[in-house]
């Protein structure tokens, strides 16, 4: 029997690339103010959107992260919720609110680039992760697959409730 995959899956091999990359975009952005500072948009506004992408990413995030690990403890696949529209919604939460969070916070489009460098990352990293939940849950995970974007949220088309 193999091993069973961390309850982190793919998220510490994306974490340390990731934070290798944004400690040199936050470094270059502070090194090259002018360079890198975002000046279309006054900073009490970038300030205040960086705040509310935190706030809006912050309960979503508490909650996946509780039903990520009953449901690990459990054995189960989770198809409600945030998972409803997204298959990885802890690292959508990252690239889509968190991390153009910090960007906006810091002022720099340098560190926005960090999103897209994340995704990258992420989508290479979870592929062992994503045939774990193949091989756990069979033709379950295939029609949960085949519904449901993995990092990008896809509302239209998918029921909320199974």
């Amino acid at each position: 029997m193999a091993k069973r995959m961390s309850i982190l899956g793919a998220g510490p091999v994306v974490a340390v690339f990731t934070g290798l990359y944004l400690a040199a975009t936050i470094w270059a952005s502070f090194g090259w103010p002018l360079l890198f500072a975002i000046d279309a948009v006054p900073y009490p506004w970038l300030a205040a959107a960086g705040v509310l992408l935190f706030v809006a990413a912050a309960p979503v995030y508490a909650v996946t992260v509780r039903t990520t690990f009953r449901a690990y403890r459990e054995n189960r696949l989770v198809t409600t919720g945030a998972y409803a529209i997204c298959r990885h919604p802890l690292y959508a939460l990252w690239i889509l609110l968190i991390v153009p969070g910090v960007a906006l916070l810091l002022k720099s489009w340098l560190v926005l680039t960090v999103a897209l460098f994340m995704y990258v990352a992420t989508r290479i990293a979870v592929r062992r992760e994503e045939e774990e939940l193949e091989s756990l849950f069979g033709e379950e995970y295939v029609d949960y697959k085949n519904r449901v974007g993995a990092i990008f949220p896809t509302l239209g088309r998918v029921r909320l409730k199974r």
